[in-house]
């Protein structure tokens, strides 16, 4: 489980969206920097073309939306693992 929870986030990282953020970025994870993370804009849109999740919702979830922004924020400038990840790494497989 550990190992594709990690290899699923790091598909995010750096990948190309094709989604853009105002300012023009198209990547779904940019680490450091939640505001340039089309991850974290489609999150925060209700635009039924854009937003995250797609269907059945007219509400952003702020406490979710929180959570990514400060995972993505956490990681610096690379898609290594924050300490939170790691400490639940550990946890599910022990140290």
């Amino acid at each position: 489980v550990v190992g594709r929870r990690d290899e699923v986030a790091r598909s995010l990282v750096g990948a190309t969206s094709h989604f853009q953020t105002a300012d023009g970025v198209s990547v779904r994870v940019q680490p450091g920097a939640p505001e340039r993370s089309t991850l974290v804009v489609r999150m925060r849109s209700r635009d039924p073309l854009s937003q995250m999740p797609p269907l059945g919702t007219k509400v952003v979830d702020a406490e979710g939306l929180r959570l990514i922004e400060r995972w993505i924020a956490e990681m610096g400038s690379s898609p290594k693992l924050t300490k939170n990840e790691t400490a639940l790494n550990e946890q599910e497989t022990g140290p």
